[in-house]
């Protein structure tokens, strides 16, 4: 690929990373937004509770022990929501700066895949717990599954991109 074509195609990458940086923002606050309504409304709703599409829970039908324990598991998958995202944050502001492949923004997508990991087993704890709970059977491997291996594949390619740069930089 030509020098012109190369830098053309990190101008593109850069455009885009700009249009994302504020999503990226937006999805942040809307996080910060969620640690406090998630709560309030587990204890003073009476409505239902959904997790993921596969439990529902009636909140006036829980003890109040549940109710900790959901805002409880509410706040540490935000929690890790919320550094996921500051960690997709971090690579895309690299991306737009034209730091595409580093061992650095390898490393932030190998911490991205492996927060994704915590959240679906908590997610997957939580689904068990409720299960339990509600006598309702209603498990299912979430599709954030996919998303998962995804990132951890794009995680390995950023690292083999890496290493095949800093090799090309050291024969030039």
């Amino acid at each position: 690929m030509s020098s012109h074509n190369q830098q053309a195609l990190y101008q593109k990458i850069s455009k885009v990373c700009g249009v994302c940086i504020p999503v990226i923002y937006f999805l942040i606050a809307l996080m910060i937004f969620a640690v406090f309504a998630i709560p309030t409304l587990i204890f003073f709703t009476d409505g239902m509770f959904t997790l993921n599409g596969s439990n529902e829970i009636d909140l006036a039908s829980i003890s109040s022990v549940t109710k900790v324990i959901l805002a409880i598991s509410s706040f540490i998958l935000i929690g890790i929501g919320f550094r996921i995202l500051w960690l997709i944050l971090n690579i895309v502001q690299r991306f737009k700066q034209q730091e595409i492949f580093s061992q650095k923004n390898a490393n932030l997508a190998n911490s991205v895949a492996f927060l994704m990991l915590m959240a679906f087993i908590g997610e997957f704890i939580l689904n068990i717990y409720l299960t339990v709970i509600t006598g309702n059977l209603k498990l299912s491997i979430p599709e954030n599954l996919a998303t998962l291996v995804f990132v951890y594949v794009s995680a390995w390619i950023l690292s083999i991109g890496s290493q095949l740069k800093a090799e090309n930089d050291l024969t030039v």
